[in-house]
């Protein structure tokens, strides 16, 4: 009976390793294929002539790097209730516990004045960013996080992106019967 149950914990390890290898895997192609773009489209600006990467190009396509890798490490999270003197870490601990996981972490309450402001998670890793996103849909099973949504951080021109592909999905949804 120990050998079956020893058996059963090293496959669900292996699962788990080939769920965290399929992760690393998909956001380092994500990374590198985002930054090839961003490299392919300032040549083919600057092929009209001159030189062909220019100090300030190179600077600007830095510094889009190093604000998408800091964003690949960050969550943000809808809808989680705002009191006074609130315990923001043991909410966000209690939050990624009904998902079980228990990455280090840091929380800070984002934005200004409404009664309910995201909070910004900043992890560790990556990995355990899509770790955590693979399984937010648990949250709508657990009654105190049914409205709590958890999305990855994105830049200004990334939400704009988003809001108008879902604009167009929720559009051919209702002309497609």
């Amino acid at each position: 009976k120990i050998i079956r149950l020893q058996g059963e914990l090293i496959n669900r390890k292996d699962e788990q390793l080939k769920s965290l290898q399929a992760a690393v895997e998909t956001t380092v192609q994500d990374t590198v294929q985002s930054q090839i773009q961003s490299f392919s489209e300032i040549v083919k600006k600057n092929r009209g002539g001159g030189p062909s990467c220019s100090i300030e190009n190179l600077k600007t396509v830095m510094k889009s790097v190093v604000l998408e890798e800091d964003r690949s490490k960050n969550l943000i999270v809808y809808g989680l209730g705002e009191e006074d003197g609130e315990q923001l870490p043991a909410l966000v601990s209690e939050l990624l516990g009904e998902l079980d996981e228990k990455p280090h972490f840091e929380a800070t309450r984002i934005g200004s004045g409404s009664a309910s402001r995201p909070v910004k998670i900043t992890l560790r890793t990556s990995t355990a960013r899509h770790q955590i996103l693979l399984k937010t849909s648990r949250l709508r099973r657990v009654q105190k996080f049914k409205d709590v949504y958890i999305c990855p951080d994105r830049s200004r021109e990334e939400r704009d992106a988003r809001t108008l592909l879902v604009a167009d999905l929720k559009k051919r949804k209702v002309e497609t019967p």
